[in-house]
């Protein structure tokens, strides 16, 4: 069996943010997921273990494990920004201009102090 590369040791505060974040349940599930694998980490189970209890992906358990080592327990419960272009319009306007057809969809003409809408 090869040794664990990456060992999780948690202080008292951070085990209490992290069940917290576990208990609450109004985190994003991966975040209450990562949050389970470094708490099993800090416990000393193996990844193989986790991978069992969790249902997780030994990748995840690894990457969890690297970036609670390298970066800190906070940052390895968040994603880190991903590459690709910006969307041109913010998710409102998109969720609205997709329910026009293409040749029906409106166009905001801004004057003064309203905003008016007219077809193309």
């Amino acid at each position: 069996m090869p040794a664990i590369k990456y060992k999780v040791n948690l202080g008292d505060d951070e085990r209490q943010i992290l069940q917290a974040v576990v208990q609450k349940g109004k985190n994003a599930a991966r975040s209450q997921t990562r949050a389970r694998i470094l708490l099993k980490a800090a416990e000393g189970s193996r990844d193989k273990d986790i991978i069992d209890a969790l249902n997780v992906s030994s990748p995840m358990v690894a990457k969890t494990r690297q970036r609670c080592v390298e970066e800190g327990p906070e940052a390895a419960l968040k994603d880190h920004p991903r590459p690709g272009k910006a969307p041109k319009l913010s998710d409102k306007w998109q969720l609205i201009s997709l329910r026009w057809p293409a040749a029906m969809r409106p166009m905001a003409i801004t004057t003064g102090h309203c905003a008016c809408w007219r077809t193309k």
